[in-house]
């Protein structure tokens, strides 16, 4: 088995005694039942992880860090903005997309868009930031994505206006992925079950935004920012 991949509030450079929060001391202790002395990983989110051991077997627990790793974040950093999607569809979007890579998510409701969280913003943000959390530990990351939900289109063109480049993910377009070379910041905007409307796809392309196909096969709005990142990281 794999060693355990925690979370820290807090951590430095440096050899240390961690402490976990509340939470993750819960999980280390009745979920991953971690022993005395086992070994553990611990990450900042910000791309410090550190290699150390269980000292204090209680809640908060205490870890031994022994060795320190800098991880690099990605050469292309990607943000998604991800239309909300019906049912679970957002929450395997968010999980998807944290594992291939995905720098920032940013939910939007477009006209398209079938859920509505209006009221509920607080909550499905919550629940995202922790789905995202446990996607990292997962596929052991050292950078936690940040989730976060606009309401107006205004917003997302000012978003697009502080990336290099911005696409936005169409199969019927012409313009391929595998063609583009790709600067640090990169934005792909991925459209509800229905696809963006004729008047958002306006918008978008009168501000700059280039339509792109990612592939031969139609993909769902929960995979398509995933399918998106995973491509654009490994051209």
């Amino acid at each position: 088995m794999r060693s355990a991949y925690f979370f820290a509030d807090f951590f430095e450079n440096k050899p240390q005694i961690v402490t976990l929060n509340e939470k993750e001391s819960h999980h280390a202790l009745n979920v991953r039942r971690l022993a005395l002395a086992e070994e553990v990983y611990v990450t900042n989110g910000s791309g410090l992880v550190g290699l150390g051991y269980v000292t204090k077997l209680a809640n908060p627990l205490e870890i031994e860090i022994k060795e320190i790793f800098e991880s690099d974040v990605n050469n292309t950093k990607i943000t998604v903005v991800q239309s909300l999607l019906k049912g679970e569809r957002s929450d395997f979007a968010v999980e998807l997309m944290t594992e291939v890579g995905v720098h920032r998510i940013i939910f939007w409701p477009a006209n398209r868009s079938i859920a509505k969280i209006s009221g509920k913003e607080e909550k499905a943000l919550k629940r995202w930031n922790q789905i995202s959390e446990a996607a990292c530990k997962q596929s052991r990351r050292a950078w936690l994505p940040k989730v976060s939900y606009e309401t107006k289109i205004e917003s997302i063109l000012d978003i697009i206006k502080k990336n290099k480049i911005s696409f936005l993910l169409d199969y019927d377009s012409n313009n391929y992925l595998k063609d583009q070379q790709l600067p640090e910041d990169v934005l792909f905007l991925v459209g509800p079950e229905g696809g963006f409307s004729e008047a958002e796809k306006k918008t978008f392309t009168d501000a700059g935004v280039q339509p792109l196909n990612i592939g031969d096969t139609v993909l769902r709005g929960s995979s398509a920012g995933a399918v998106a990142t995973a491509l654009a990281l490994n051209l």
